[in-house]
């Protein structure tokens, strides 16, 4: 029994010597692995903030040129094309407005 008891000792002292061990070593790598993720992460913001502000300045030439959208049927009067303009362009602007939004809380993070 007591016998027994030792090894059962002896057991969980083991247990515990090798949690140790392997705390004590993630301790050591913990700072290069925060430091790796948080380099991972900034880079991938700004790889996405550049994205957005591409699609930004895309957005902001298309609203800045004249649309130029021809009839697309024979019939059609120009009163039809000039509201399928004005519905395109609002739709832009919305995508716009999106996209700066986007780009806002983008900078935010990575200046956090």
């Amino acid at each position: 029994m007591k016998k027994n008891e030792g090894e059962r000792v002896q057991l969980a002292l083991k247990t515990k010597e090798k949690e140790r061990a392997e705390l004590s070593i993630r301790l050591k790598t913990l700072p290069q692995d925060l430091e790796k993720a948080l380099k991972d992460k900034k880079e991938s913001t700004q790889k996405e903030a550049k994205e957005i502000h591409a699609r930004i300045t895309a957005l902001e030439a298309e609203l800045a040129a004249p649309a130029k959208t021809p009839n697309r049927y024979p019939g059609q009067s120009h009163s039809a094309g000039g509201l399928a303009s004005v519905a395109s362009s609002k739709n832009t602007r919305t995508s716009l407005q999106h996209l700066k939004s986007q780009e806002q809380i983008l900078n935010r993070a990575r200046s956090d």
